[in-house]
């Protein structure tokens, strides 16, 4: 492959990935402009998540279905979880435990 070859696929793709990573961008202003206030698209894909998998899974455990330090986690979860810790007076160690218990 020549030189100007490989310059003109190199060209293609970084105009491609561009393109998707201003898609996602947009998609995703749009998507926090239309949730509550306060709500962030990692607490809306963390309960999408749980939606689908179920209560019961703890901090590690969707930090790791999420590719994200545990210690990220956390905080996204810390977000979720204080009004439900004021509305049940109980801090849980696995998400779903309150409801369960109370």
């Amino acid at each position: 492959m020549t030189t100007s070859n490989r310059d003109s696929r190199q060209k293609v793709y970084f105009q491609f990935f561009n393109e998707i990573g201003i898609i996602s961008q947009l998609g995703s202003a749009i998507m926090e402009a239309l949730l509550p206030p306060g709500f962030l698209i990692s607490h809306f894909s963390v309960l999408n998540h749980l939606t689908r998998v179920c209560d019961g899974r703890t901090p590690l455990e969707i930090a790791r279905a999420f590719q994200v330090p545990k210690t990220t986690m956390t905080h996204t979860l810390s977000g979720l979880g204080k009004a439900r810790t004021c509305a049940t007076g109980v801090q849980t160690r696995k998400t779903g435990e309150a409801s369960r218990s109370g």
